[in-house]
Order: C-alpha cells, then sequence, then structure tokens
C-alpha cells in the first residue's frame, strides 16, 4: 500500500480578505476625536436658540417690573420678572447678577386688559381677547448702540361663554411665555 503524504502546513491559519478588517481600536479613537471636535464646537459657539451674544457679554441683571396697568393681577410682576431671567439663564451662558451686569433689563407693565370681540347676533360677543403689554428698557452697558426701550404686547382669543377666570391663570401664563420670548429675540437676536 502507498504511502500517503500530508500537505505542508502554511503559516497562515485563515484565509485573506479583499478589504482589510478595520481594526477595533483604530475606530473607537477615530469617533472619540471627532466626537471631541463636535463637542469643542458646540462648546465654543455662544449662539444658543437664535440668540448672537459676543463673548465679552457675561453678565445680566433684571429688574422687578413694577405694574403700571389699570387691571393688576399680583402675580404677574413676578411672572414676567422671573420668566425673563429663567429665560436668558436656560438659552445662554450669561450669568445673573444683582445689578450693573453687561446687560441691565428694567420695565413696566402697562396693559392687563378683557375686551369684547366678535358681536353674535344678539348683540353679545362671542370672542374675549385677553391682552398683556409691557415696556422694556434694555441697557447694554457693552455695546450701547444696542440699547432699546420698547413696548411688547400679546393677546390670546377665547370663548365668550368661558368664565374669564377660570382660564385667566393659562391665558396669562401663555403671554407671558411669548412676550418673554419676543423681548429676548429682540436683545438678543437683533430680529
Amino acid at each position: 500500500m502507498g504511502l500517503r503524504v500530508k500537505p505542508a502546513m502554511t503559516t497562515r491559519s485563515t484565509p485573506r480578505t479583499p478589504y482589510p478588517v478595520p481594526r477595533t481600536r483604530f475606530v473607537k479613537r477615530t469617533c472619540l476625536f471627532f466626537l471631541g471636535i463636535f463637542a469643542t464646537t458646540l462648546i465654543s459657539c455662544y449662539s444658543f436658540h437664535g440668540a448672537s451674544i459676543p463673548p465679552n457679554i457675561r453678565t445680566f441683571s433684571v429688574d422687578m417690573f413694577q405694574n403700571r396697568a389699570t387691571m393688576v393681577n399680583p402675580v404677574l410682576s413676578l411672572e414676567v420678572t422671573d420668566g425673563l431671567i429663567d429665560h436668558i439663564t436656560s438659552r445662554s451662558n450669561l450669568v445673573q447678577t444683582t445689578g450693573g451686569g453687561d446687560i441691565e433689563i428694567s420695565g413696566e407693565i402697562t396693559a392687563y386688559t378683557l375686551t369684547p370681540m366678535a358681536a353674535q347676533a344678539d348683540a353679545q360677543a362671542a370672542l374675549q381677547r385677553f391682552t398683556i403689554s409691557i415696556r422694556v428698557n434694555f441697557a447694554n452697558n457693552v455695546t450701547p448702540a444696542d440699547s432699546f426701550s420698547q413696548g411688547f404686547t400679546v393677546s390670546r382669543d377665547f370663548d365668550s361663554s368661558i368664565d374669564f377666570a377660570s382660564v385667566e391663570e393659562e391665558l396669562m401664563r401663555e403671554i407671558v411665555e411669548q412676550l418673554v420670548n419676543d423681548v429676548f429675540m429682540r436683545a438678543f437676536a437683533n430680529w
């Protein structure tokens, strides 16, 4: 009987692939590198929610808004003042101070009104319009040319069959939120 000859052993146990297999360490490092670049770009960018705040402006202060409206809601001054502070703090890197900041905001509530709208056939109003107006004094102590004094007004309509007292708080919060956003955009986005 004949002897069988074993084939010679090769030094490579796996066949060669046409494409090199990516190395895990290289992929991880590359991903971390690009993630770092992305994070650095976000951190160094000083534009949040449409705001364009120069890096030399670092602090802001907001004085309590005085309520000069004919019809007075006792919590409105606090809602407007706190709303502005919260909005600026959450949408910028500015730090709040108790006075004399790079940006100083003050103002007053000038109107808090309820007006009948859209008369029905029986001469009763089908809608009521709830309006809040404020006057804002914005002082930019770094760039005085960007300072302004301006009025802002926001209204919401509701069905006149609904008792105003039952919707007043909800509508007030919606209006204050819109007013605060309008002031922020005017002050920091220059629209």
